[in-house]
């Protein structure tokens, strides 16, 4: 009879191995916590500037007033350096004060947009005589496919 060889097992080093996620790739997120600037261009629609971020560029609002208490819906593009973000916009303006807030959930886009996902709440007061507008705040969660 033979003498038995003993051989030493290896462990394969996990954190080498590349091996696919069952959930496909994660996303890039980025929480949004800006503030934006603009002026009315129309009854229901204004044009705008982001300072600062990931959405740093400018915006362009069309909407339409759904009832006469102020709420409306629209579409928001904001259109950076290398890419477009269009959201869905579901928002209230107070006639009486300027006040406004808006729930806007992302679209589409493109660029580094494309396959986006996530949604942005903002809140701010409109200047019936000068037409300016500007947030006290503009902040969410934007998810970018990798």
């Amino acid at each position: 009879m033979r003498p038995r060889q003993s051989q030493r097992l290896q462990l394969e080093e996990l954190e080498r191995r590349e091996v696919p996620s069952a959930l496909g790739p994660s996303p890039d997120c980025h929480k949004i916590n800006t503030r934006f600037e603009g002026h009315l261009t129309g009854p229901s629609s204004t044009a705008g500037v982001i300072q600062s971020g990931l959405l740093r560029g400018t915006t362009q609002f069309s909407g339409t007033f759904t009832d006469a208490q102020g709420d409306y819906v629209g579409i928001l593009i904001i259109t950076t350096k290398h890419a477009t973000l269009t959201l869905q916009d579901q928002g209230h303006l107070n006639p009486a004060t300027g006040e406004f807030t808006d729930q806007l959930t992302v679209e589409g886009g493109t660029g580094r947009f494309a396959g986006a996902t996530g949604s942005v709440f903002d809140h701010g007061t409109v200047n019936f005589q000068t037409g300016s507008l500007a947030t006290d705040v503009f902040t969410g969660l934007i998810c970018l496919e990798r």
